[in-house]
């Protein structure tokens, strides 16, 4: 009998289709998942025979194990932008003007509700939920750079 066969009569303390430590966990369904990682052996752990990728009659269904983890936040901003133009005939110079109900708020719904479920829910002061939205990557500090003209 060869060292591969022993082994397999003897069984595999990995036989379980979930690896995790809560035996009674059940996975989210496939639709739920974002990614999928495959890890395959490449040689056999007992006679270091090159193992084939693709899975066999008498391979087992895959264990797994599910990490869930919050997205990366990333604020979505919208730039409003008034441009000006000249008149073709020589005229004067004219300005577009940005709407008063886009200049009235500097933050969109979704973020101001979600500043407001943190004051409210978890009560946590003006500067603490300031302190929280401020480092959201991509948003910036809310400043101009001087290059560009304040809208009046």
């Amino acid at each position: 009998m060869s060292a591969c066969s022993k082994l397999k009569s003897e069984g595999s303390k990995f036989n379980s289709r979930n690896s995790s430590s809560n035996s009674n966990a059940i996975p989210l369904p496939a639709n739920r998942v974002n990614a999928t990682l495959t890890y395959v052996p490449s040689v056999c752990t007992n006679c270091h025979t090159p193992l084939p990728i693709e899975p066999g009659l008498n391979d087992l269904e895959p264990s797994w194990h599910q990490v869930a983890e919050l997205p990366r936040p990333a604020a979505v901003v919208t730039e409003h932008q008034a441009r000006a133009r000249t008149c073709p005939c020589r005229g004067p110079l004219n300005h577009a003007a940005i709407p008063a109900e886009v200049r009235a708020h500097v933050i969109g719904p979704p973020l101001a509700a979600m500043m407001s479920y943190l004051s409210g829910r978890f009560h946590l002061s003006k500067r603490s939920v300031g302190e929280l939205v401020e480092p959201v990557p991509d948003a910036g500090s809310g400043r101009r750079p001087r290059s560009r003209r304040p809208i009046s």
